[in-house]
């Protein structure tokens, strides 16, 4: 009976476990509310001085450094997907009165990743009361769980949080013990998934050429471990180079050996080293680019 006693306990506990790593998160911890508040009151403090608003996901936040590119503000948010980086494009762009270029990060996940659909779906809901992003589809969001969390965002006041004057704190966060094959299906998987959610890239480029804004499609570097588990890279951004975009101009580091392995803090995330060199480098080919337009 003991050793019975003692195997049953041991399968509860593998089963407890089992069920932590699994249970769905609701993303409204405090440590993200603060984050999504800090960004959302640093933005709205520099939305009038803004030229240069880099934009999207977590390569973004990682991976623009604003300090050495002039007049620029880092707006990437955690998971945030091609329809976030065009509704908070198409909400603030009144505001932004005195933009003149996005820099959009399009990642190997980009062209199906549609975060109302995956397991981050309620970091939606600090989107939309920090932004005012609309949800992709409403369908997906519980109501009783979107008044939970927009509760807790009531008593985060953004000021009160710090991301950085320009957006970019340093990151101390990294998937640094995450295996590279793993990661590069999982983004393999939102790559190919359906439908394209490339019809965003394009409102927004279509939308920001009306606005005489320019528009970069930044491909960021990635550690060489994760390249080696994925196609092609023509095969991976195929989508990004057949979209339509009216002003666009694609700047591909994909590749390049701009930031080595020691600028990345995971396979595929830069550390603020690589943002550093990244960013100098955006600026430079971004002003070349200008130059011969």
């Amino acid at each position: 009976m003991r050793i019975l006693g003692i195997r049953t306990n041991l399968i509860l506990t593998r089963v407890l476990r089992r069920f932590r790593q699994h249970r769905f998160n609701y993303f409204d911890d405090a440590e993200f509310l603060r984050y999504a508040a800090g960004k959302s009151y640093a933005f709205h403090q520099k939305i009038h001085y803004v030229e240069t608003l880099a934009l999207r996901d977590s390569h973004a936040d990682y991976g623009f450094y604003p300090t050495t590119f002039p007049k620029s503000f880092n707006l990437g948010l955690t998971s945030g997907d091609l329809y976030t980086a065009f509704q908070i494009y198409r909400i603030h762009q009144k505001d932004l009165v005195n933009l003149k270029g996005i820099i959009l990060y399009f990642g190997v996940f980009s062209p199906g990743f549609s975060l109302i659909k995956t397991r981050e779906r309620y970091r939606a809901v600090a989107y939309n009361f920090y932004f005012q992003v609309p949800y992709q589809d409403l369908n997906f969001i519980n109501k009783a769980v979107e008044r939970k969390i927009i509760r807790k965002c009531r008593k985060f006041p953004p000021h009160e949080f710090n991301e950085g004057e320009f957006g970019y704190r340093k990151k101390t966060f990294f998937l640094s013990n995450v295996d590279a094959g793993k990661r590069a299906a999982a983004h393999l998987r939102e790559n190919r998934r359906k439908p394209s959610q490339i019809i965003w890239l394009e409102r927004l480029s279509k939308l920001a050429e009306s606005n005489g804004h320019r528009l970069y499609v930044v491909i960021p570097p990635a550690r060489r471990d994760y390249r080696k588990r994925l196609p092609p890279k023509k095969q991976l951004f195929k989508d990004l180079y057949l979209s339509k975009l009216d002003n666009g101009n694609i700047i591909d580091c994909f590749e390049c050996n701009l930031t080595e392995d020691d600028g990345m803090g995971d396979v595929d995330h830069l550390n603020e080293k690589g943002a550093i060199l990244l960013t100098e480098y955006l600026n430079r080919a971004i002003s070349d680019i200008e130059r011969n337009a």
